[in-house]
């Protein structure tokens, strides 16, 4: 079974003809016959020991759109990197009462709840590959997070004790508190985020894998920054009076905080000996 097929009921037109750019698709048991050992083996194995049946697909890629969303977000860097430019390290998925269910599963130790959501919500924009299917995707990520935990979340949804929302929101209120916690995580994962970079291009003959996974991420965490925020239902009547422009432009704002490294500097920046 491919992806596709476990969510061909709510695809977007044309999107089960389509050829996805993924390094593979198959069975978790498929997988572990070829890969070496990290975190998602582990898990993978957990989920076997358990009797809980998934399929993976890894290193989903997809382009950054131009949806109103990312519109407002208004990173032109995000458009200067080749695209696919944005790169789903895994999705574990099944079929359940007729469904597809899926799991995006962030592998970055710095920042992973944080790009995983972003991946979400670029799945999930309106004809994205999960778009019709919000309801159906969790996003997590895999460092920091007990393997046996995650096996039982999983197992939980497939049992039908918990559905994929009441998950995701143990898992956001885990990470997230309020908004303004949420704008502090993002902007500190950003600034270790261009002190990483700049320690690294300047050992590279080619910066540009560096650079444009660096923009990719900026890209996400603005992205979750702006969609949780306008996705916060109590702050429209309990902040902003019900008045729909004062969040969004809030949104923005939170959103704007966010720092960045422009494309061009990355590739022009020097240690301040090499000047």
């Amino acid at each position: 079974m491919a992806l596709y097929d476990a969510f061909s009921a709510v695809l977007p037109e044309g999107a089960a003809e389509a050829k996805y750019d993924v390094d593979f698709d198959g069975t978790a048991k498929e997988y572990l016959e070829q890969a070496d050992s990290s975190l998602i083996t582990e898990l993978l194995n957990a989920l076997e020991e358990a009797e809980v049946s998934v399929s993976v697909c890894t290193n989903f890629r997809m382009n950054i759109t131009d949806n109103v969303t990312n519109q407002i977000i208004r990173y032109r860097d995000a458009y200067k990197i080749p695209q696919p430019a944005l790169v789903c390290p895994y999705i574990l998925y099944w079929t359940q009462d007729g469904k597809g269910k899926a799991v995006i599963v962030s592998d970055c130790e710095d920042g992973g709840y944080l790009y995983a959501k972003g991946l979400y919500y670029c799945f999930t924009e309106p004809n994205g590959f999960f778009d019709k299917a919000r309801n159906d995707v969790l996003a997590l990520t895999i460092f920091g997070e007990e393997t046996q935990a995650l096996v039982s979340h999983i197992q939980n949804i497939q049992k039908g004790k918990y559905s994929v929302g009441a998950v995701q929101r143990q898992f956001d209120r885990k990470y997230v508190k309020d908004m303004e916690n949420l704008k502090t995580l993002c902007v500190d994962t950003a600034n270790r985020l261009i002190e990483h970079v700049k320690t690294v291009v300047c050992n590279m003959e080619d910066r540009g894998p560096a650079i444009y996974d660096t923009v990719a991420k900026c890209f996400l965490l603005k992205k979750t920054m702006y969609v949780q925020f306008m996705m916060t239902k109590n702050l429209l009547d309990g902040r902003f009076g019900g008045d729909i422009r004062k969040q969004r432009q809030a949104a923005k704002q939170y959103t704007d905080e966010i720092p960045l490294m422009s494309y061009s500097d990355m590739w022009r920046y020097q240690t301040p000996a090499e000047v």
